[in-house]
């Protein structure tokens, strides 16, 4: 077995990484900027905290994936004991290689245009374009055509949707508007 299929690659853990540091920062301040409670409702320093408990949560799934995925690596490598033993089904691996860091840096860029533009497309446009160019990022039904493409603006819409209600509606947050037509 080669010593590198043996031994954790560091390298897959960076991002996470990042992602941890960046995301306790952020939940620092959102824990000195204010009250989570107001009047006894959820205040606007309620979201960061549930976001910031979120994002450890999904922290938390890709390590552990990662961890996974290289134990099964290292069992496929490893000599069978029992040639009797039914082989295991094939567990379908994220995308490696050239294309993850393709995907991650889209990831990246769609994510700073979003920021960079949002006030002048205003929410439900940025969200829209925002949600449709993260599944586009993933490749998520993109090959399946027609069909795929009407998936993906279904998706997208109802990304809009049920961002806009849980803000707007849900705890009454005024989100901007179109400022290309005020």
């Amino acid at each position: 077995m080669p010593e590198n299929s043996r031994r954790f690659r560091f390298g897959e853990l960076i991002l996470p990484l990042i992602i941890f540091i960046a995301t306790t920062i952020y939940l620092s301040d959102a824990l000195r900027n204010g009250a989570i409670f107001r009047y006894g409702l959820p205040s606007a320093g309620f979201m960061p905290i549930v976001l910031s408990v979120a994002m450890y949560l999904a922290l938390l799934a890709v390590v552990f994936g990662q961890l996974n995925r290289q134990k099964v690596t290292a069992e496929k490598t490893s000599p069978s004991s029992a040639a009797e033993e039914l082989p295991d089904f094939e567990v379908p691996a994220p995308p490696s290689g050239v294309s993850a860091h393709i995907a991650m840096v889209a990831v990246v860029a769609i994510s700073f245009l979003y920021v960079l533009f949002f006030r002048q497309l205003g929410f439900a446009v940025s969200t829209f374009l925002f949600s449709l160019g993260l599944l586009a990022a993933f490749q998520f039904g993109w090959s399946k055509g027609i069909r795929g493409v009407v998936l993906n603006l279904v998706v997208a819409a109802g990304i809009s949707l049920l961002t806009y209600l849980f803000f707007a509606v849900l705890f009454g947050i005024q989100l901007p508007r179109m400022g290309l037509l005020n």
